[in-house]
Formats: structure tokens, C-alpha cells, sequence
């Protein structure tokens, strides 16, 4: 049986296969296996490997374009819808299969009819002749042959379709297809003999004894010896591993996975580097070792090993250019406002997600590409970013009470104000919890609510060292609190607009307020002043030409310039008279120049009276001691007026340094210190004596 391409025997949508993609002969898509050996693989049931589970409809799995040959063209990542979908049916409406049918469409539709900067990779058979999305028929795994195929009724071979039909499902026990999130396989041809025939991957507590789970499917494969309908690719009959399998042992349960058990939709993306949420804590100061054993300890395999493959491209470099220094604030700050005006260029200037509130988004549905290292720039400051998600059409309860305006805006504003606030010490939960006790104390409508509540003063998860992922000992220079109050403005500009009726809001104004403090942080980051100094340097430094390797090797020199020559020589002459006038000037030894110095403190002199009244003061004269310090040359027996000796010749000069040390004792005993005061007949206490 082929691709169907009409409608299916059970009424539903039209089903494609995606074996063809997946034939080692002749495919080009390869999903990526946890591991290569089999007994490692039989003690996992779900052998591919997941780069995230966090959305409750669909799976992220890694997996590969390759030639015929088996050369890697492209990594994907495969957003593959879930069997089962781990959320509550509570409420007034509660989620149905059309609902997830519904987002799936309107994924489609988001992702190849807008603007994307890395729209999906298409394949042929996701869509109908008419242009519909398909569903792909279920895909099972044997990990033994290392075979795809589709699973087929264990009585008569043919494949196993979906069961949509209210009336038969009810008739069976078993819940709408229509009004439920419950899926069954079954085989038409077969179920119509008795009750049994129908099959779900794992059943309830509430499921009648006459459904088969998918351990009861497998096993039953074995009771099946004859060829299956051939497109079904079923490998167990003739296999020389079927005894082994379907023996004592029953090894088949382990052995056969289920990459969707149901049909499925399917979108391939571009591979992405990292999670937002682990790129924002690199982007914070986290390290790679420390976010890696954290999302171990978490069991987050997937998002685990792309941080271990960013780390293992070798030694990136620096991730910071001023780690060490009170701007690296400034440079974080800036990297993270870089980030959210990409979200803001792809979710709003690219595919004005606002039109599509389905498709809100959340930090751990945003991917982030690295690219490899091709420049000097830390690795951090070069990256893209890429929603990867199908909405539900259901985003959940805001967290702010009463939206009356975009549901895209509340949760672009949440995204915003995550990627600035949460770190190490507050989660994505404190931040939440954070901004629901603000909006207690202060209505987001009131303009005063960033001077209120985003200073600190309130609560401290809004002090600008929750920009850092370790904000314990970080200190942040006071003058650039207004940058950062400007940055936590701007999420409330995005959650009060979500609060407002009518056109307030403006994705272009508020575009151009991200890249007006954009601008102010890189000046800050890098000032002017630093600059004018560099190019002051540059412009005084000689310019002098690159020398050049002749044509056989030789070492040239550039040309100077016409006039290079003579400006040269003007430099030269002009130092070269200087340094003449400099030595032709008579020189005077230091000893001389002391004797003819004079340091006097008298008490006559004062400082000059403050503006105002004057003040009587008693005993100003004792307020300053005068002290007078005479040399040698003044010294009792010499008159004060004495000529100073003449300038001694060359020999005389050497034979005055072989006795100098003893003229300098000489003169320190010639020296005499005088208090005034005493010669004024006075005491140190003011006293006359």
C-alpha cells in the first residue's frame, strides 16, 4: 500500500510515510540514536536522542541530512508530535485532537507562509496534492536490524491506521476521538470480527481489558509468519534474530521502539547550538563545567550534550572582553539587549507573532545558534536566535491577572524581564513571584511603577546585579543604574501594553527605544574618551611605511613621500639646537644653590580672613610658630650680604668630590634652626619668659 491519497478508511486525514526518508539504500534523513551498541540501546525504550522535552505536544530530536553515501549535508532538529501529552484536561473547554490537530496547521502555516530568517526544511511528503499539511503514518524502530517500518495488524499483515470514528470507539468502550486527547490504532478490515483489534501505547487504569498496549502489539508481531503488506517494511518474518526475539526470552519488547506510535506531524529545523535558557546563564558568567553538571543533576540530557559540544570545539577563547573589569556589567547588559532585539526582529519585524497568539513564546522554546569561530570577537558576542515550537493554541493562564490587550505582548514582556533577572540564586519562578508582589503594591498602569518597584526598593530580584549569574559580591557602578532601570523599563512597557485597549503600543517605536539604549550601553562600554585618546596616539605616533619583499626576495623599502626628507631634517635640527643651548649653559653645583637658599615661616604671614563679620581672636600671634632657617652663609661670624664663592674649574670640581661627604657634615653643622617665638622672649605656650 502506498502513500494514501484520499481519505484514510477511518475517515481521517490523508497519511504519508516517511520511510522512504528513512531507508539507509536510498534515504537522506538519519535520526540520531542515544548510543550504537545494542545492549545499550534494549535498556532504553526511546533510543533517539532528545534535545528537549519541555513542550507537552511535541519532542525535539536530533537527527541529520546526509548523501547516499552517508556524508553529513545538514544537522536538524525534528519537532516531532508527541504520542501522549502530559497536560490536564481541566477548565471550562478542555483540549481535544482537533485542538492539536488545529496548532499543528497553524504551525505550519506560521513557519512557511512568514518571514522567517530559517524557515523549516520541507520535505514533499508532509503535504497533500492540494497543498494540506499530512500526517505521517507510525514509525516504529527495530534496534537490533536497525530497521524502519510501519506497524501492521498482527492478524492480516496490513498496516495499522488511527481510529477516528466516534460511533465505533464508543461502541468499543473507549473514548471520542473528537472529544478527547485519547488515540487508538486499529486495523478496519479486523476490528469489525469482535471487540478486540484496538491498540494504544500505554494504558489506564480506566481503559477496558480488551485494549492492547504496545508490549501486547509487539509480541503479537511474532505470531505472524507470513509477509506483511510490503510497504509496511515490517522486518520480523524470515529475520534470523525472530527466535531470539519472540523465544523464552521475548527480547522483541526491548528490542522494537516506537518513534511515534500514532501518525504524527513532523517539522525539521536547522540545528541550534544551544537552549536560550543555557545560552542566557553563559551569557550571565556561567561556566560551561557549571552548567553542564547542573543540567545533569537535572536529567536534561538533551540540552547536556550541547553544552558539552559547545565546549568540545576546542579552546573558544575568552567568552567576555572585560570579565575582569567593572564594565563587564556594561557588557552583559549589552549582550542580553542584543539578544532580546533578535527575539523581537524574528517574533514581531520577521513574522509579527502578535497576529499569531498560538504561538506565544517562552525562553525554553527559543534556540540559539553559535556559530564556529571565525573572528577575534569572544564566541559570545556572534549569535542568531530561532523559535522552535507549535504553540497549542492553549499558552496557558498569564501571570498577570486580566490582559486586556495582547496575549504576545504578556509573554514577550516575561521573556524580557527572564532574560535579565533570572540567574543562579533566583529561578524563572522567583522572577514570576517577584513580579506578581509588585503588581500588588503598584498597578502596572501607573507610570511610577519602575520608580517604585524596579529600584530595589521593593524587592531586591530587581537590583542590577541580577544581571550576573553568580549576583553574590558583584558591584555595579551607581552611574549606570539609569541604563539598567531604562533596560527593566522596557519589559514593563511590553506587560502594561498587554493591559491597554487599543493602539498604544508600537512595535516600531519600541524597536527604536531597544536600539537607542542599545547605542547608550556600547557608549558607555566603550567611551569616547578612551577612543579620542587611541586615535590621538595613532595621529602622533610616525607613520612610517610597511616595508615590502622585492621580486627576488629582497627586502625593500617603501618610497617616502615627496617632502618626507625635508620635514625630516627641520625635526632633527630643531632637537639638535635645543639639546646645543642646553649644554652651553653654565652649570651651578647644588651645594651653592643650597647655601643662597632661604626657607622662611614668619609669624607675620596669614592666610587672608573669610568673607563675612569680622571675628576677634585672642592669641593669633601664638597661633603660628615661626621658625627661620638659615644657612651656613648666614650663620653668626659671616655676613649675611657675603659674595658666593666663584664656580670652581673642572680640577677643582674632582678634588670638591673626594671631600664632599665631609662638606656635607660641614654644612649640616653650620645650620641653625630658630623657633621666633623664643626670640620674641616667648615661651612654646605663649608665656613670656
Amino acid at each position: 500500500m502506498g502513500p494514501h491519497d484520499g481519505p484514510s478508511v477511518s475517515g481521517g486525514p490523508q497519511v504519508h510515510s516517511l520511510l522512504p526518508y528513512l531507508d539507509d539504500a536510498s534515504g537522506s534523513l538519519r535520526i540520531c540514536l542515544v548510543a550504537q551498541d545494542l545492549p545499550t540501546l534494549e535498556r532504553i525504550p526511546f533510543p533517539f536522542l532528545v534535545a528537549s522535552d519541555a513542550d507537552p505536544f511535541s519532542l525535539l530530536i536530533e537527527a541529520q541530512f546526509v548523501t547516499d553515501a552517508g556524508s553529513e549535508l545538514k544537522k536538524v532538529l525534528l519537532l516531532v508530535q508527541r504520542d501522549a501529552y502530559p497536560v490536564g484536561n481541566a477548565g471550562s473547554r478542555p483540549l481535544t485532537n482537533g485542538d492539536i490537530e488545529q496548532a499543528w496547521h497553524r504551525a505550519y502555516e506560521f513557519y512557511l507562509r512568514t518571514r522567517m530568517p530559517a524557515p523549516p526544511v520541507v520535505l514533499t511528503r508532509q503535504f497533500t496534492q492540494s497543498g494540506a499539511p499530512a500526517s505521517l503514518e507510525p514509525v516504529f524502530y527495530c534496534k537490533a536490524t536497525k530497521t524502519y517500518f510501519h506497524p501492521p495488524c498482527p492478524n492480516c499483515g496490513h498496516p495499522l491506521l488511527q481510529c477516528e470514528d466516534d460511533a465505533l470507539l464508543q461502541r468499543a468502550g473507549l473514548q471520542p476521538y473528537t472529544g478527547s486527547l485519547k488515540r487508538y490504532l486499529f486495523c478496519p478490515s479486523c476490528s469489525s470480527a469482535g471487540p478486540g483489534g484496538f491498540y494504544v501505547k500505554e494504558r489506564v487504569r480506566t481503559d477496558p481489558p480488551t485494549l492492547s498496549d504496545r508490549e501486547e502489539l509487539i509480541r503479537a508481531f511474532g505470531r505472524f509468519r507470513e509477509k506483511a503488506e510490503p510497504d509496511t517494511r515490517f522486518p520480523c518474518p524470515g529475520c534470523p534474530h525472530h527466535a531470539e526475539c519472540y523465544g523464552p526470552g521475548n527480547l522483541a519488547t526491548a528490542r522494537i521502539a516506537a518513534l511515534s506510535f500514532y501518525p504524527f506531524h513532523l517539522l525539521a529545523f536547522e540545528a541550534m547550538s544551544l537552549c536560550a535558557v543555557d545560552f542566557l546563564a553563559l551569557l550571565s558568567g556561567a561556566r560551561i563545567e557549571e552548567l553542564a553538571a547542573s543540567l545533569q543533576g537535572k536529567g536534561e540530557q538533551g540540552r547536556l550534550e550541547r553544552v558539552r559540544a559547545l565546549g568540545g570545539r576546542g579552546a573558544p577563547g575568552a567568552p567576555f572582553l572585560f570579565e575582569r573589569e567593572e564594565r563587564w556589567f556594561l557588557e552583559v547588559l549589552y549582550l542580553k539587549l542584543s539578544f532580546l532585539g533578535e527575539v523581537l526582529r524574528i517574533l514581531v519585524g520577521e513574522s509579527d507573532i502578535l497576529r499569531h497568539p498560538e504561538m506565544t513564546p517562552c525562553l525554553d522554546r527559543l534556540w540559539v545558534k553559535v556559530p564556529e569561530q571565525c573572528g577575534l570577537l569572544p564566541f559570545l558576542w556572534n549569535f542568531r536566535v530561532q523559535l522552535i515550537d507549535i504553540g497549542s493554541g492553549t499558552p496557558g493562564p498569564p501571570l498577570l491577572p486580566d490582559p486586556s490587550g495582547s496575549m504576545g505582548l504578556h509573554f514577550l514582556g516575561l521573556v524580557w524581564l527572564e532574560a535579565l533577572l533570572s540567574n543562579q540564586r533566583q529561578g524563572i519562578g522567583r522572577v514570576h513571584d517577584a513580579l506578581r508582589q509588585a503588581a500588588e503594591t503598584c498597578p502596572l498602569e501607573d507610570e511610577r511603577f519602575v520608580d517604585r518597584i524596579f529600584r530595589g526598593k521593593t524587592d531586591p530580584a530587581f537590583l542590577p546585579e541580577n544581571v550576573f549569574w553568580e549576583p553574590d559580591g558583584k558591584r555595579v557602578d551607581g552611574t549606570w543604574n539609569s541604563l539598567w532601570e531604562r533596560a527593566l523599563h522596557l519589559g514593563w512597557v511590553l506587560l502594561a501594553g498587554a493591559r491597554r485597549r487599543g493602539p498604544e503600543w508600537s512595535a516600531e517605536a519600541f524597536q527604536a527605544s531597544v536600539e537607542s539604549l542599545r547605542k547608550d550601553v556600547r557608549d558607555a562600554l566603550f567611551p569616547v574618551s578612551l577612543v579620542n585618546v587611541t586615535q590621538a596616539v595613532a595621529a602622533a605616533a610616525p607613520v612610517r611605511p610597511l616595508d615590502r619583499l622585492g621580486a627576488q626576495g629582497r627586502q625593500e623599502t617603501a618610497e617616502p613621500r615627496p617632502g618626507e626628507d625635508e620635514t625630516i631634517r627641520a625635526i632633527l635640527q630643531r632637537i639638535h639646537a635645543t639639546w646645543k643651548a642646553v649644554a652651553e649653559t653654565p652649570r651651578q653645583e647644588p651645594a651653592e644653590e643650597l647655601e643662597q637658599t632661604r626657607f622662611l615661616q614668619l609669624g607675620g604671614t596669614k592666610q587672608p580672613p573669610e568673607p563675612g563679620p569680622p571675628q576677634e581672636k585672642e592669641g593669633e600671634d601664638e597661633v603660628f610658630v615661626e621658625t627661620v632657617l638659615l644657612s651656613s652663609a648666614e650663620a653668626p661670624g659671616r655676613s649675611p650680604a657675603a659674595p658666593a664663592p666663584p664656580v670652581p674649574s673642572a680640577k677643582e670640581q674632582g678634588d670638591q668630590e673626594d671631600k664632599e661627604p665631609e662638606a656635607e657634615e660641614e654644612a649640616l653643622e653650620k645650620t641653625v634652626f630658630l623657633d621666633t617665638a623664643k626670640l620674641r622672649g616667648k615661651g612654646r605656650d605663649g608665656s613670656k619668659k
